[in-house]
Formats: structure tokens, C-alpha cells, sequence
């Protein structure tokens, strides 16, 4: 979900979507390297907030850099923490990693 200026953002959906980021799947960014200029407009429905950077080359190779696990990781351990809510990083990560694998709620 993308936000708005003038929506709200949650420390539960920064946290979701840290998680998203740290433990989705990259697979439609792989499929960005094999698809054929003439499908581009295919781009749409692929899932690719994984990408940090991505270089075309004049011989038409490509390079993606991934967003870094580790530094994800890293920041939902200091958002966890820093808040003082009670819960562990440990439970905070499980229940994301549960709804994404549910496609439900982080709660």
C-alpha cells in the first residue's frame, strides 16, 4: 500500500512493511531480467519494491541491487525496541512473517 502525504502512517505498517521488504519473495525481479523489451508494459503487475537500483547497459544487460535484508532486519530490531511497547523483537518479527505468509494482518 502506498501512502500519502496526508495519510497516517502506523509504526504497524511501517513494521509490516519493513517485513515485507526483509522477508518477501524477490521472484518478479528476477523475472524483470529475462522479460523482452517488447513485453515492458508488462511491468505493472509485477512486484518489484524489492529493487533498490537497477542499470541497463548499452548491450542491453542489467544489473539489480536488492533492498540489503540485513539492514531491514536491522531497522525493525531499533523500531521494536525503541517504542517500549512490550514486545519483543522476537514476536514483532514472527507475527509479521506469519501474516505475510497468511496475507493477513501483522497484529
Amino acid at each position: 500500500m502506498i501512502y500519502g502525504l496526508k495519510n497516517k502512517v502506523s509504526k504497524k505498517d511501517v513494521v509490516r512493511s519493513l517485513a515485507e521488504l526483509a522477508f518477501g519473495n524477490c521472484g518478479d525481479a528476477v523475472k524483470l531480467l529475462y522479460l523482452p523489451p517488447e513485453e515492458l508494459p508488462e511491468l505493472d503487475g509485477l512486484e518489484l519494491r524489492h529493487i533498490a537500483e537497477i542499470h541497463r547497459n548499452e548491450k542491453g544487460g542489467m544489473v539489480i541491487k536488492f533492498a540489503g535484508r540485513l539492514e531491514l532486519l536491522q531497522l525493525l530490531a531499533a523500531l521494536v525496541d525503541t517504542e517500549g511497547e512490550g514486545e519483543s523483537l522476537a514476536n514483532a518479527l514472527a507475527g509479521a512473517a506469519a501474516a505475510l505468509r497468511s496475507g493477513g494482518d501483522a497484529s
